[in-house]
């Protein structure tokens, strides 16, 4: 399964320091938002809060943007870059658990960091913290191997 299509009746996706709702499903490259949902929205098959203010969940194989300036070695991944929408200011625990695919983030207007927002994300190289930045949660990156630069 690739896509997961949330209906208007979910009032709640689990998170946790270590995972979120979707973390097992290793082929997910988007969860779609019915819009009449009150409580959830995606912009590009991304989970946020309806307020846009805080991202929920990035799917387990959802790639970034290709990016040449963020290549590694021969033997890693491609540079692909997700940048946070505008107007996201808070990373919810377990967002970005897990995730395989994305080997840059653009933190863009985010102030905080939850504890295992960045769980053993593989392949994730570098993250781009921002001037916006106010609180990174003891464990909001944990378990990442490749991190390399902030």
């Amino acid at each position: 399964m690739t896509t997961i299509n949330l209906p208007a009746s979910i009032q709640d996706l689990p998170t946790s320091e270590e995972a979120n709702g979707f973390t097992g499903a290793s082929a997910l490259t988007a969860i779609k938002v019915d819009p009449s949902n009150g409580f959830y929205k995606d912009i590009d098959g991304v989970v946020l809060t309806k307020d846009g203010k805080t991202l929920v969940t990035y799917p387990y194989k959802r790639d970034g943007v290709l990016n040449p300036t963020y290549n590694g070695t021969t033997a890693q991944h491609l540079g692909m870059v997700y940048k946070i929408p505008d107007g996201v200011e808070t990373l919810a625990k377990g967002s970005f658990a897990l995730v395989n695919e994305v080997t840059a983030i653009q933190l863009n207007d985010v102030k905080t960091i939850e504890k295992g927002a960045f769980y053993a994300t593989r392949n994730l190289r570098n993250i781009e913290l921002g001037a916006s930045v106010e609180t990174i949660q003891d464990g909001a990156i944990s378990g990442t191997p490749d991190l390399t630069r902030f």
